[in-house]
């Protein structure tokens, strides 16, 4: 394949176009004219993590022979992996951004290939050996993208307005879950129900060639950095410890980092695990599970763009407050069905599941926005790397320690599939417990303008409704 006629499809490059000077505009809101090339990335980056790190990885691990333990150490690399953005900050502000991205991305998609034969040796090599053979890729492809985890968000801080990030993160977010559910349910249409393994080689395949998609739009994005970095010189590992102190020092930046661990650990491995959950427990088929899946996509798809703009109008945290209420209800459901006091069945699971992806994933605009707005301006490469370092190895600890954790008490409990599920029970409730302990930490966060949580919650539950009622019965009187 080659770069031409890819090229001849996306917009012209506007390194030098300033964000004050071309505007994308929607209704009242403007975005940078570059920000079309922002959101094709995602739509590509979209399908290439879909298959990866998502369902279709899970699915392929457990066909090759992989445990709970095994799967619970691949969904951890991605976390864990992240944390080597610790020693890549002074590289993104030396490099520039962009290279760094592009650098990664291309360098990672490559990773995948390593995949494509795997599947197809099923039968010819033993499965722990296919395992490992599994782990070494997905090894590289998290290490690499790790490394260039510390450049994104503080590209997007550099390239959107402050007062423009929630609604572009709606925007993104719209695309990445467009593109996750199209991924979803191709695969899920292409697997079938008892899937080969040339079906599996084939969506790594496609996740290589998505990856090197998204790697040639990075390259029409303009590159910033900020000038404090640009001019900042090199600097030695006792100054940078030093400036990391006096980052955790800033009492806003501190508190959001330790919230935003806090729920990173006690979500983190619910997503991977809920597809053994429905897998292994209740039976059901692969293309049913990432059908569900696609389904939960669809949701976040419809609310993301609107979610981002009252993220900018409310502020995040009052969101945040409703959407981790909302998924402690979901994971007390979840534990009902795992202990067998309600019926599980697609009926009854199926919206359950949808739901949980939906609060799962629109968490994420409002926690996004609010950790680049505490993030300490002069510092903004360190500070989010900081962020992101604490929350990836506690993200990257909850799967492992949980895959090691649902063995030990499957085995001692001798749980059957389709019975009641006491390890999953446990596992739904100590999410819950810490979700909860993670809405105290959130109560102690500052936000200057932000709407409070009871007001908002009157207006979605009253003021609202009656607003359309009233818009849709009173009549113009100069009609």
């Amino acid at each position: 394949m080659t770069a031409g006629p890819l090229l001849a499809y996306l917009p012209e490059r506007s390194a030098d176009i300033s964000p004050a000077q071309v505007h994308l505009r929607r209704g009242r809101l403007r975005l940078p004219s570059y920000t079309r090339s922002l959101l094709l990335f995602q739509m590509f980056n979209g399908s290439n993590f879909t298959i990866a790190l998502g369902a279709p990885m899970v699915l392929t691990a457990r066909f090759l022979g992989a445990g709970e333990s095994a799967i619970g150490a691949l969904i951890a690399l991605t976390p864990f992996l992240a944390t080597l953005q610790m020693f890549s900050t002074e590289l993104a502000e030396r490099w520039g951004y962009r290279r760094l991205m592009v650098t990664c991305w291309t360098g990672r998609a490559f990773m995948l290939l390593l995949v494509v034969p795997l599947p197809l040796l099923m039968g010819r090599l033993s499965p722990a050996l296919l395992v490992a053979a599994l782990f070494i890729p997905l090894f590289a492809f998290n290490a690499i993208r790790g490394v260039a985890a510390c450049a994104w968000f503080p590209w997007i801080r550099e390239l959107i307005p402050a007062d423009r990030r929630g609604y572009f993160l709606g925007l993104e977010q719209r695309v990445v879950h467009a593109s996750v559910l199209v991924t979803l349910l191709l695969s899920g249409w292409f697997l079938g129900t008892s899937p080969q393994g040339w079906r599996f080689s084939t969506l790594f395949a496609a996740a290589w060639v998505a990856g090197l998609a998204s790697a040639l739009v990075l390259t029409r994005i303009p590159d910033r950095v900020p000038e404090a970095s640009r001019q900042r010189p090199s600097r030695s590992v006792r100054a940078r410890l030093a400036a990391i102190r006096e980052v955790w020092a800033h009492k806003p930046f501190r508190r959001v980092t330790r919230f935003g661990a806090l729920n990173t650990f006690a979500q983190a491995a619910i997503p991977g695990f809920l597809v053994l959950y429905l897998r292994d427990e209740l039976g059901w088929p692969e293309r049913t599970i990432l059908l569900f899946a696609a389904g939960s996509t669809l949701g976040v798809l419809m609310i993301a763009v609107l979610w981002g703009r009252w993220s900018d109008r409310v502020g995040s945290r009052p969101l945040l407050r409703l959407v981790v209420a909302g998924q402690m209800v979901l994971l007390s459901g979840w534990a009902l069905f795992a202990t067998g006091v309600l019926r599980a069945s697609p009926l009854t699971v199926g919206p359950i599941y949808v739901l949980t992806g939906v609060l799962f994933a629109s968490q994420a605009i409002a926690l996004i926005r609010l950790f680049l707005f505490v993030c300490p301006e002069n510092e903004t490469t360190l500070g989010i790397m900081v962020y992101q370092v604490i929350a990836c190895f506690l993200g990257g600890c909850a799967p492992v320690l949980w895959g090691f954790a649902l063995r030990g008490m499957r085995g001692w409990a001798g749980v059957q599939p389709g019975a009641t599920s006491l390890p999953f029970a446990v596992f739904f409730v100590v999410a819950l417990v810490l979700l909860g302990a993670a809405q105290l930490l959130l109560s102690r966060i500052p936000e200057p303008k932000a709407v409070p949580t009871r007001r908002l919650l009157v207006q979605l539950l009253w003021g609202w409704p009656l607003r359309m009622l009233l818009g849709a019965t009173v009549q113009d009187p100069d009609r």
